[in-house]
């Protein structure tokens, strides 16, 4: 099995999806180490949770990428204004 080498906010999941057989050793300990209940036990939604923050870490850091100009911007997205794509909402508690 050869090793990959990630660049910034690429993870396995990104490359190998839900094999986790081929995911590399720091992809296998990021997913251990920062969540709460085993993979074993986790819902479709933690599932989709999981996905949805590696895939906002790989958008912002190509953004990031973009605007420290390693990676071309075209012309097209020249006129976007991106400065709250990644703004973090976080939701109101829900009243229980």
């Amino acid at each position: 099995m050869m090793a990959v080498r990630h660049t910034k906010g690429i993870h396995c999941i990104h490359i190998h999806g839900w094999n986790t057989v081929l995911w590399c050793l720091q992809c296998r300990n990021h997913l251990h180490n920062t969540i709460e209940n085993p993979v074993a036990d986790w819902a479709d939604a933690d599932f989709e949770r999981y996905e949805r923050q590696r895939d906002t870490e790989l958008a912002h850091a190509v953004l990031a990428a973009m605007e420290r100009g390693e990676i071309p911007i075209s012309p097209l997205m020249a006129d976007f204004d991106l400065t709250n794509v990644f703004e973090s909402r976080v939701p109101e508690p829900s009243p229980n």
